[in-house]
């Protein structure tokens, strides 16, 4: 029978002496366990909703027709891509392939600009340098298109945003 307590074993060194040889805390070794499927979980978060189609239907490629899901009847430029869709928002993300003020002229046309907009009353057009943004609605309910040289200088971002804004309106 072992008269020596778990953890314990006989010093190397021959003395005769008990010594601890301790390991890892069972926290550690679950985080060591955890870790690879953490890293996987974190990298399928980050990097598949903008990889590939961002919704049924959605091009994930350059489109001869790139149709909003807002604002169905907004049609984007030839080569719009779709670059972004946040999973729990109806957010829209698009790049075009053209200098700012192209798709500010072809989509211009496209909006009910001076109308309501899927039940929501017209706001305003509020342009500032190489800024176009149309909105709709008010705190509670606000729909915006935004038109903006692209952050890479290589064409242009539209978002199309649908969500409550706490400024809302402003005329």
């Amino acid at each position: 029978m072992n008269t020596m307590p778990a953890g314990w074993y006989l010093d190397p060194s021959g003395d005769g002496r008990s010594t601890a040889r301790r390991g890892l805390p069972n926290w550690a070794w679950a985080m060591i366990a955890a870790g690879p499927t953490l890293v996987v979980m974190v990298v399928v978060a980050v990097v598949v909703p903008d990889s590939g189609p961002s919704s049924p239907g959605v091009p994930s490629t350059p489109s001869a027709s790139a149709r909003s899901d807002l604002i169905p009847e907004m049609q984007l430029p030839p080569g719009t891509t779709r670059i972004g869709h946040h999973p729990r928002r109806p957010n829209e993300f698009w790049n075009v392939p053209l200098p700012y003020a192209d798709p500010v002229e072809d989509v211009r046309p496209e909006l009910p600009i001076g109308r309501a907009c899927d039940g929501l009353a017209w706001c305003t057009e509020f342009t500032k340098g190489e800024l176009t943004i149309w909105s709709w609605g008010d705190e509670s309910d606000y729909l915006s298109v935004t038109i903006n040289p692209a952050a890479d200088g290589d064409g242009s971002e539209v978002a199309v945003a649908r969500e409550p804004s706490p400024s809302g309106c402003r005329r």
